[in-house]
């Protein structure tokens, strides 16, 4: 088993802020198992990339429905508005893996 963790990378070159995931051991959560290269979020759309803080998205919190095995991230867009994202956890799982360094 693994825990999926949340980190912000601020993008200096392209002034935005954008989430990377990563896989960690759920026995040793010190050891990465898979890191993301790419982003599972960025801003894209006009609430994300215009407000108080342009270009920015951050995560606050994700939740894990069991039944029907979806993520539902809960994430800041621009410093203005909340948002919220959702995905199969195995299809995130697989990104994850595939899209590592």
């Amino acid at each position: 088993m693994a825990t999926v963790p949340n980190y912000e990378v601020l993008d200096l070159r392209h002034f935005s802020a954008a989430s990377l995931r990563a896989l960690l051991d759920i026995e040793k959560p010190w050891k990465v198992l898979y890191r993301t290269k790419d982003y599972l979020l960025a801003p894209t759309m006009p609430y994300e990339r215009v407000g108080d803080v342009p270009n920015v998205v951050f995560p606050s919190s994700m939740i894990h429905f069991a039944e029907t095995n979806k993520l539902r991230l809960y994430y800041g867009s621009a410093d203005t508005c909340v948002s919220m994202a959702e995905a199969d956890l195995n299809e995130v799982i697989d990104f994850i893996k595939t899209h590592s360094f």
